[in-house]
């Protein structure tokens, strides 16, 4: 059965949901969701929705998706303890480091890899299968012929998008609310950058776009879809919106659920033009878009002119969408002075069966049967509900009189046993300790520099092999340069480590073994790996080769770096770029690297600038995006793969002064467009302020120090 899953940022919105229609709410806990600034959940309420949604026989997911600190990984678990025993049916999650501890505290407990972990391709979701993950959220820029053979190599559910808001960026690799504000998307507070109007240039200056939205997804519709996307192997059937109204989850999910059915009779759907127009209405963002499923990128995704949330509003009476549905029951009962007996029975199931004694002989005017069901028919606030008076089944032997309020409470009695017959079967203990503190300690390292253009452009006076113990290649760039780069540090007995693409997708794997091909296996060591697609994709395909995970494959917290750390051939992982030097410090060893120093990637798209600005030239460029404060983002299409970095506007350096590192095992230099005298001088200054050798290095000006000062909220 295909799942229908809706979302809910506050308990009027899950009752409205599940009124329309849905199998499963996903929603956000008190804390840890990707929606830090949704209303949310209370503890209280979010068990009550668990109780619910179980009394209903629908799901709820918790969203435990951002990336946890040191000082919150275990307050995250110990916040999960209560939903768990509640019956919550699974979390989703952002964080690698939540799944070894997830089996061991929580079982029976599902793990759903959240879309922010970027799973592209079918290596990535097999490897999180093996490691407990039940199901992949996934990437939304994936067609539907990706989803199918990730389907159908590897089991896993899957759940995907199908209605509403878009990001530009690949899920979980956007940091550029975090570097135009201290907003992190990957912290759940994402402030939403990309609505904003940019002016795009060229790299000689020339406007190629005036300024308007060209960053800012349509809000994406699959209804026309439906069948498409089920065939294509999906589980669940998504629809974006915590943070939106009751009316338009409502609605959203009645219409949806109108023609899941539809298909699920009939193997074929035919959308009427009024249901159209009632899901716009509902809320669309400069029109629809289809989204990737069948187009791989292009600009009739891009609102351009005016990124605002249109919707109707106020037609839907929200106390009558939003009302709690009780379960309809029979009740069976049985009065005489030896014994009082009442049966509860739900789909004609016996759920309870209570006796006592609470009658007596009528003295006066004995009680009769309306005046039993009179009292036994009023559930009140319960769960339950009697359709009509047919429904009570009443035989009375003798005169009998009992007192209203013992019927009551024997009512109450029946109903709370039936009540929890029926929870039971949902209900956990938890019944471990959760550890006090991580194990893990710093080891002493031998520090040194790593370099990285993504141009392949380093120049060889700074390849001295007494700093420098790694190089990447970039493959995106495999010319010449990268060539002669390669036997350089072959010379000097510097490793080499080839750089994958930040996004692995099926597609780009060919073009990736094709590069690769025309290199000596025994001129590199190993391979920069960017996501956790793109880490199973080598660790299974070329074994014997060493790996350094990126920043972008995240290991936040001590927890998450030991585990990641745990996985075979692993070399080394790169801090993340939104930790502060305090929490640097606090995050264990294994042997890390850092990125000291040049333009980080603030978005990694499928969708392409230049070719929304100026149309597809498939040419490899450096042009320019300026938001409406003038501060300027190099965007670089990197063509080889069919993919767009967006930089921040200014490089990060985090060795403008003397630094103290002890924990850090290599300082990553990585260049973008700088000339051979700027990078000869940046060599200076690290091996000056890092390693306090003295030499002749001038201060960097344009630069920023990004989050190593104050880390993100």
């Amino acid at each position: 059965m295909i799942e229908l899953l809706a979302p809910a940022g506050n308990i009027d919105t899950f009752y409205a949901v599940i009124n329309a229609g849905c199998d499963a709410v996903y929603v956000g806990g008190p804390k840890f969701g990707a929606r830090a600034f949704a209303k949310n959940f209370t503890e209280e309420e979010l068990v009550s929705a668990i109780k619910y949604a179980n009394l209903h026989g629908k799901k709820v997911y918790m969203t435990f998706n951002i990336l946890l600190k040191d000082s919150e990984f275990l307050n995250g678990l110990n916040m999960l303890i209560p939903f768990y025993e509640a019956g919550l049916h699974a979390v989703i999650i952002q964080d690698l480091g939540l799944i070894p501890y997830l089996r061991e505290y929580f079982p029976g407990l599902e793990i759903h890899a959240s879309t922010q972990m970027s799973v592209s391709n079918v290596d990535g979701a097999r490897f999180l299968k093996k490691e407990g993950v039940c199901r992949v959220v996934t990437s939304r820029e994936l067609s539907l012929k990706e989803i199918k053979k990730i389907k159908d190599e590897t089991g896993v559910e899957i759940e995907s998008f199908i209605h509403g808001a878009l990001c530009y960026s690949y899920s979980g690799q956007c940091l550029l609310s975090s570097f135009i504000g201290g907003r992190s998307g990957n912290r759940g507070r994402c402030a939403q950058p990309c609505r904003l109007p940019y002016k795009v240039t060229d790299e000689n200056g020339s406007v190629l776009n005036d300024y308007s939205e060209v960053i800012s997804m349509k809000d994406l519709c699959t209804i026309n879809l439906l069948p498409d996307i089920i065939k294509a192997g999906v589980t669940s059937l998504k629809i974006e919106g915590r943070m939106k109204k009751a009316s338009y989850a409502y609605t959203v999910t009645k219409i949806y659920r109108y023609y899941l059915d539809m298909f699920e009779k009939t193997g074929s759907i035919k959308v009427t033009r009024n249901d159209f127009n009632e899901l716009m209405a509902s809320g669309n963002r400069n029109g629809f878009t289809k989204g990737y499923y069948n187009e791989y990128n292009g600009r009739d995704m891009i609102t351009l002119n005016g990124a605002a949330h249109e919707s109707r509003d106020g037609e839907l009476d929200e106390a009558v969408i939003c009302r709690k549905k009780q379960l309809p029951i029979k009740i069976l009962a049985d009065f005489s002075l030896e014994n009082d007996n009442i049966k509860v029975l739900y789909n004609d199931n016996i759920i309870a069966d209570v006796s006592d004694s609470i009658t007596e002989k009528a003295l006066n005017k004995a009680m009769d049967v309306d005046a039993f069901k009179k009292q036994l028919k009023k559930t009140g606030d319960s769960c339950f509900e009697i359709d009509n008076d047919e429904d009570i089944l009443i035989t009375i032997t003798g005169e009998l009189f009992v007192p209203v309020s013992k019927l009551n409470e024997f009512r109450r009695k029946a109903f709370s046993i039936a009540k929890e017959t029926l929870l039971n079967k949902t209900y956990r203990t938890f019944n471990k300790n959760l550890p006090s503190k991580n194990a893990s300690s710093n080891k002493p390292v031998t520090q040194r520099v790593s370099l990285y253009s993504y141009y392949n452009e380093i120049p060889f006076s700074i390849l001295d092999r007494e700093y420098v113990n790694r190089v990447y290649v970039d493959l995106a760039c495999f010319n010449d340069k990268a060539k002669s780069l390669i036997k350089k540090c072959n010379e000097f007995g510097i490793p080499v480590y080839l750089a994958l693409p930040y996004v692995l997708r099926e597609r780009n794997k060919t073009t990736f073994n094709n590069i690769l091909s025309s290199i000596d296996p025994s001129s590199y060591e190993g391979f920069l790996v960017r996501t956790i697609d793109s880490y199973a994709f080598i660790e299974k395909t070329y074994p014997d080769k060493r790996i350094v995970t990126d920043s972008t494959l995240y290991t936040f917290s001590s927890y998450s770096n030991e585990y990641v750390s745990s996985f075979n051939n692993i070399t080394a992982t790169t801090m993340p770029i939104e930790l502060s030097e305090k929490e640097i410090d606090n995050r264990s060893a294994f042997f890390s690297e850092i990125i000291s120093y040049g333009y980080v990637p603030a978005m990694i798209t499928a969708n392409c600038i230049n070719n929304t600005a100026n149309g597809c030239e498939n040419k490899e460029r450096l042009i320019y995006m300026t938001d409406k404060k003038g501060f300027k983002f190099p965007v670089l299409n990197r063509c080889v793969y069919c993919t767009n970095l967006i930089f921040n506007s200014a490089p990060i350096l985090i060795f403008n002064k003397k630094v103290n590192l002890p924990s850090v095992e290599s300082f990553r230099l990585s260049f973008l467009n700088e000339t051979k005298e700027e990078i000869e001088n940046i060599f200076k200054l690290c091996l000056k302020n890092v390693f306090g050798i003295k030499v002749d290095a001038y201060e960097i000006k344009d630069f920023t120090r990004q989050h190593f000062k104050n880390g993100c909220e």
